[in-house]
């Protein structure tokens, strides 16, 4: 005589259900802060990108014309008429030089935007806030200006790029660092200024 015995039909309990909801909510809580912390990360590698982009393009503008090139901060770039700002870079109450800028070609030698000089680029806001982000410059510059051969008017100077509260220890920090002869570099530890 042979007998079967019937398997036990096997589910899972409240309690096991309710560990799995458990595991899966702390997974979901840790995957988001890892990727808000990468898109901070971004922003800042994205606005020190531009920056340095920009730098180099003035540079290599200025070398070519023959001309003087500057770059300004300015809040509203992308306006019908732009200018540049007047008052300082101050991560407490704007965003610096992330709030954009302009490049122009300085063709009366007077450093300051007029109608007769010519617009090279154009950048917008890259931060829509202090929160987000800030670009400031260390010495305070409203304005970098490249001669005809590509020197920077002033002293070396530096751009620090990152987010409110963030320290110089932080891997997401960026630095610009522009030497007299006009050569700009992007780094993650502060420049050597002088």
């Amino acid at each position: 005589m042979q007998t079967t015995l019937k398997e036990k039909e096997r589910g899972a309990s409240l309690v096991e259900l309710l560990f799995v909801f458990l595991l899966i909510g702390l997974l979901s809580v840790l995957a988001v802060g890892s990727y808000s912390g990468l898109v901070h990360s971004m922003r800042i590698y994205t606005a020190a990108s531009e920056l340095h982009a920009s730098l180099l393009y003035a540079r290599s503008e200025s070398i070519k014309h023959g001309l003087s090139v500057v770059i300004c901060r300015s809040s509203n770039a992308e306006s019908s008429n732009p200018r540049c700002d007047d008052d300082n870079s101050d991560s407490n109450s704007n965003s610096g030089w992330g709030d954009g800028w302009i490049i122009y070609q300085d063709l009366n030698g007077d450093g300051k935007l007029s109608d007769k000089d010519k617009i090279l680029r154009l950048q917008g806001r890259l931060f829509s806030s202090s929160q987000q982000g800030s670009i400031i410059p260390t010495p305070k510059r409203k304005y970098i200006k490249f001669n005809s051969l590509g020197q920077v008017y002033g002293t070396y100077l530096q751009f620090a790029i990152s987010r409110p509260n963030q320290n110089s220890s932080s891997d997401g920090a960026r630095y610009i660092c522009i030497a007299s002869g006009g050569r700009a570099r992007v780094d993650k530890v502060q420049c050597n200024v002088k």
